[in-house]
């Protein structure tokens, strides 16, 4: 049986964190991270069929679906809740991989390569987190 995997991972995370103008912001940053990891990850997995939650923590997923199509449409979806929540160039997500020998080689390398082209690009921080920093002031 055929098992198709979608991996990510959020990036630069201590940079967002940082840019907090207060520790209330960092911390509630902290706690977005890990709500999207540990429970707004499997929670949509499970919500779309998904076959297995292989890893869901510290900002790193790993999805196998047994459909290509409804993996293909986690990730898409899944990508545009980071990219809101976290900002485009911190988030990566590669697959639908077809599961088998050396699964874990071509998810590292497939991330490696978007997080070389990624840390090329400017940082912005969550817009939510923006509008906070604005109304503090």
């Amino acid at each position: 049986m055929k098992n198709y995997v979608v991996a990510g991972e959020v990036i630069k995370i201590h940079t967002y964190l940082l840019k907090a103008p207060k520790l209330r912001y960092m911390a509630g940053g902290s706690l977005l991270l890990e709500t999207f990891s540990s429970k707004l990850v499997p929670a949509l997995a499970r919500r779309m069929s998904a076959d297995r939650v292989y890893l869901a923590a510290a900002g790193r997923f790993v999805v196998g679906f047994l459909k290509e199509d409804q993996a293909e449409r986690f990730k898409k979806l899944i990508i545009f809740i980071a990219r809101y929540l976290f900002g485009e160039e911190n988030v990566l997500v590669c697959g639908p991989l077809l599961k088998g020998k050396g699964i874990v080689e071509r998810i590292g390398d497939e991330l490696k390569a978007q997080k070389t082209d990624a840390s090329a690009r400017p940082f912005s921080a969550m817009p939510a987190l923006q509008s906070c920093k604005q109304m503090d002031s």
